[in-house]
């Protein structure tokens, strides 16, 4: 078990994700007893064995799937040939363990509704990138360490890599034009876009949006008011409740 842990040590080292499926439970006969381990890798590649054959090949897919997710999950098999073709006739349950990076969060601005929202996001344990074209609003003094705060220019473009279908993104620069830019770009790709604003300024967005041609399945995407609506007036309250709409869509509760 040790060279186990030994080899998960240095794939994580080379590896931003993966998955750790574990046996955690037996009845009857089983090609590996509980507790055996075994390693599933983004591109399908596994590390150690849960006993070869049919299981295993179900396993890999379902780690798969867990990891698209990233959510842990636990799934029980039949080992008989009504269920996955196995001589074994026993069954087993397997634990799956996604390991992935913390959820990247993008904020495009730096002014005092980002700056807090920078703050709490890493307290809740996004990796926090702050994006902003105006140097003064980005020093590091302003932010917790290891905060990523991206010099760009004035189209928001430059110095950053875009979110991701995985990545959350909040935008609250100083200008509503480029707030609806922003909205449009990446509202379709990542996994939350909220914007700064009241429902105005969403109507702004949407007509401003579409009529530059974005599909209303992108512009339905857009949350605007973003965070839960507790009331928020101050900058860190705002704040307090990006973040709590965030972690409701990080668990799948929104």
């Amino acid at each position: 078990m040790r060279r186990f842990y030994e080899e998960l040590a240095e794939l994580l080292r080379e590896h931003s994700l993966l998955v750790v499926a574990t046996i955690v439970k037996v009845t009857g006969s089983s090609p590996r007893d509980a507790g055996a381990k075994m390693i599933v890798l983004p591109s399908g590649d596994v590390v150690g064995t849960l006993g070869g054959g049919s299981l295993e090949a179900q396993v890999t897919k379902d780690a798969l799937e867990c990891l698209a997710q990233r959510r842990p999950a636990l799934k029980s098999y039949s080992l008989s040939e009504s269920g996955l073709g196995m001589e074994c006739g026993g069954a087993c349950e397997v634990y799956f363990e996604p390991v992935c990076p913390p959820d990247r969060l993008i904020v495009f601005g730096g002014g005092h509704v980002g700056k807090a929202i920078a703050r709490w996001a890493a307290a809740a344990s996004f990796a926090v990138e702050v994006v902003d074209d105006r140097e003064e609003h980005l020093d590091p003094a302003a932010y917790l360490p290891g905060a990523t705060l991206v010099k760009t220019d004035k189209t928001f473009t430059q110095g950053f890599t875009p979110p991701g279908p995985h990545d959350f993104a909040v935008v609250v620069t100083r200008e509503a034009d480029m707030d609806a830019t922003l909205a449009g770009r990446h509202a379709g790709v990542c996994g939350y876009l909220g914007v700064m604003g009241s429902a105005k300024k969403l109507g702004f967005i949407k007509k401003t949006l579409a009529a530059q041609g974005v599909q209303d399945d992108v512009l339905e995407r857009i949350r605007c008011p973003m965070g839960l609506d507790i009331g928020a007036d101050t900058p860190d309250e705002i704040a307090v409740s990006v973040i709590a709409e965030m972690i409701a869509v990080r668990s799948g509760k929104r």
